[in-house]
């Protein structure tokens, strides 16, 4: 499979930048420039057990015969570029970010879909990246970012995003070459042993980062309410009011029928009371 070139890893390529510099691993994607700061946002990926051991696993698939590729340390689902910003807009796109996403956003999950490669925009490194679930609410959050940078001239997210989370990279010369002929068939049969691990593959989104610099904040999203109902599309709606009263049904059958005897038992004594009352007066004519 052919390399896609496609940039939105760029964030973890200018992360890496700034620490592997001297050792000439990385390649930054702008130069330095004095009162520039490096932004970019994104929401921040917990690794669990199971995914962080998934992850061992498929880097060994990868670096069966040389060890090319390299574990990053910390997971995230970019959903901004990386690109240079004057440090006095920093404080502007924060209160914008944050007024936007704690007021329109509830928190939700995604999950895995698959491995695939990925390269930044000079393809001076690759990225071995998990595919994600094209989430309806990552296209809004995207939306809603794109707009906010928008408003203060700095660049919008890609057109039609692949969106990813980068889990590993290489800048190693031939790098392609060297990829194994089978890896997407062993990606598989490696993802089919963690399914009945729900953490390994499901990615909670709680909250988005923005980071300039070295400095980092966070926004955390509200938890679901039922004012939740009112975004649900009339068919999800129906289907779980219809499935919420079966299982209450369900549930409660057993006290139903005991009412419901309950109640055809004091109907039955009424009706032997109103037959003896009726004799009785009979009698006394």
């Amino acid at each position: 499979m052919s390399l896609v070139l496609y940039s939105s890893s760029e964030s973890d390529n200018e992360e890496r930048a700034s620490t592997d510099e001297s050792k000439n691993d990385r390649v930054r994607l702008f130069p330095h420039e004095e009162g520039n700061w490096a932004l970019s946002i994104y929401a921040f990926v917990d690794c669990s057990s199971h995914m962080d051991t998934m992850i061992d696993d498929l880097l060994e698939i990868f670096n069966e015969k040389q060890e090319i590729w390299k574990r990053l340390g910390e997971l995230h689902l970019s959903l901004s570029k990386t690109f240079p910003i004057r440090f006095l807009h920093i404080e502007s796109i924060r209160k914008s970010l944050q007024d936007e996403l704690t007021t329109s956003m509830n928190r939700f999950a995604t999950h895995i879909e698959n491995v695939t490669i990925l390269n930044n925009e000079d393809s001076s490194t690759s990225f071995l990246v998990f595919t994600v679930d094209q989430h309806r609410q990552i296209s809004r959050l995207v939306e809603i970012v794109d707009k906010i940078l928008k408003e203060h001239r700095y660049p919008c997210y890609y057109k039609n995003p692949c969106f990813h989370v980068s889990f590993a990279y290489s800048t190693a010369n031939n790098r392609q070459e060297k990829l194994p002929l089978d890896w997407q068939e062993k990606c598989q049969s490696i993802f089919k042993q963690y399914q009945c691990q729900p953490s390994s593959m499901m990615i909670p989104i709680d909250d988005i980062c923005l980071k300039a610099g070295k400095h980092r904040m966070a926004f955390r999203f509200r938890i679901p309410n039922i004012g939740f109902r009112k975004r649900m599309s009339w068919f999800d709606f129906t289907v779980a009011c219809v499935v919420g009263v079966l299982a209450g049904i369900y549930t409660f059958k057993p006290g139903l029928q005991q009412a419901k005897d309950e109640i055809e038992r004091r109907e039955a004594l009424k009706e032997i009371q109103a037959r003896r009352k009726a004799e009785m007066e009979q009698g006394s004519l």
